[in-house]
């Protein structure tokens, strides 16, 4: 199984989480773009299953991306989807996505859960964050912020947008962070652009993120 920098995610983790949690107001969700939805019925479930069997798969990504990295226990897996040719703008045909990262935690109790959403919350708010964003410890000029769009019919849900440098490129990410019964879920989609022109990126961002929720749903149903 590869490796994941562990620190790298959990500091990029805790620095969405403090944002999301510090600052007030959210930015708009453009009018064409529907929030990731999932059953109201679906809210205090109880879903027994291999975390890993309900993360985004490379299946669920959009061509010419590749598995990077995973990391897993009985409680959470971690993967981390990349395409490389996002960096080369002739090979990207006009796509510049550039990563997906996909988080799912499968709690024994609903309460478990809860708890386990609330704490990282509390871990990021007392952590001393450095300047370091999900792709890189490279990144510079980190700007984050809420939005509107979190999923709905959930029992919690956070929505955060995330500006960067990397080098010379300026790098958007959107981020979904919610809990359905003893499930948490984590999906942050990034890509290469203008961050003043999010609408495509935050339209393949809410696809996956409901994609996300359609696993857990299909698991709950069995």
């Amino acid at each position: 199984m590869n490796g994941i920098n562990g620190r790298g995610l959990l500091v990029a983790a805790a620095m969405w989480a403090v944002a999301a949690v510090v600052l007030v107001g959210c930015a708009p969700l453009p009018a064409s773009i529907a929030s990731p939805q999932a059953p109201e019925a679906m809210r205090g479930i109880v879903v027994e299953a291999d975390p890993a069997e309900l993360a985004l798969t490379r299946l669920d990504m959009p061509a010419g991306f590749e598995l990077a990295a995973e990391k897993g226990s009985d409680i959470e897996y971690v993967a981390l989807y990349l395409r490389p040719s996002a960096l080369d703008t002739d090979a990207s045909g006009g796509n510049t996505l550039l990563s997906v990262m996909s988080s799912v935690g499968v709690y024994t109790t609903t309460v478990d859960a809860e708890q386990a959403f609330l704490l990282a919350e509390r871990d990021a708010a007392e952590a001393e964050l450095e300047a370091e964003a999900l792709v890189s410890r490279n990144a510079t000029d980190i700007v984050s912020a809420p939005f509107a769009g979190a999923a709905v019919g959930t029992d919690e849900s956070e929505a955060l947008r995330v500006t960067y440098r990397l080098m010379d490129r300026t790098v958007v990410e959107y981020g979904h962070r919610f809990r359905l019964g003893n499930v948490l879920a984590h999906v942050v989609v990034a890509a290469i652009g203008n961050p003043n022109e999010p609408e495509t990126l935050l339209g393949d961002a809410r696809d996956l993120v409901q994609r996300q929720i359609d696993h857990i749903v299909a698991a709950a149903s069995d």
